[in-house]
């Protein structure tokens, strides 16, 4: 559906014109980001009542059975409501002073809300993880770069602690698809 498309996209787009932003002041940058962070929120009320069942399903990794699938569900639909709000709530929060490369902070924040609302509307297993990892990298740099006294200490530990994480929910992934297999005869990373 192009609601969603659009839902999708639109915090892609504006990470990217945010980074490609010509050097501003930090207000100004902080100011752009947060009207950029509104988009899904300007979505989501344009289109509450065609959101729900809204749904992207197109091949992509046609011999692997992955697809590029997208739903939104009424629980899904809760934590992108959850997404679009605090999000623009944490670029106003953050304080304009203390943030050195602005563009970049605030590239990679837009970024991760364009990761989660993938994350939350996922339906293909592979997909699914497939965004759960690519948080994972603006989180990591939001914390080395912009986190506080020991930054770099916790930044290693959190990549650490996920990276551990990963791997087992990746190898449950994969138990999951040759388990379809087994039984199907044709695996899946449908749900």
């Amino acid at each position: 559906m192009q609601i969603l498309t659009f839902l999708f996209g639109a915090p892609l787009v504006a990470s990217l014109l945010t980074f490609i932003l010509p050097s501003l002041s930090r207000t100004s940058t902080k100011r752009f980001a947060f009207v950029l962070s509104l988009l899904p929120l300007v979505i989501l009320f344009y289109g509450w009542y065609r959101l729900p069942g809204a749904e992207i399903n197109h091949p992509w990794l046609s011999a692997l059975s992955i697809n590029f699938h997208l739903k939104i569900d009424p629980l899904s639909h809760l934590f992108l409501w959850l997404t679009a709000i605090v999000i623009p709530i944490s670029i106003l929060a953050t304080p304009s002073r203390d943030i050195h490369g602005g563009k970049v902070y605030y590239g990679l924040i837009l970024l991760l809300q364009g990761l989660l609302i993938g994350f939350f509307t996922a339906r293909d297993l592979a997909l699914f993880t497939i965004f759960w990892e690519s948080m994972l990298l603006p989180l990591y740099f939001i914390i080395s770069l912009w986190g506080g006294p020991k930054r770099y200490h916790a930044a290693l530990k959190f990549l650490i602690y996920m990276i551990a994480g990963s791997t087992l929910m990746v190898a449950a992934v994969l138990g999951l698809y040759f388990a379809h297999a087994s039984v199907q005869g044709v695996g899946s990373f449908n749900f």
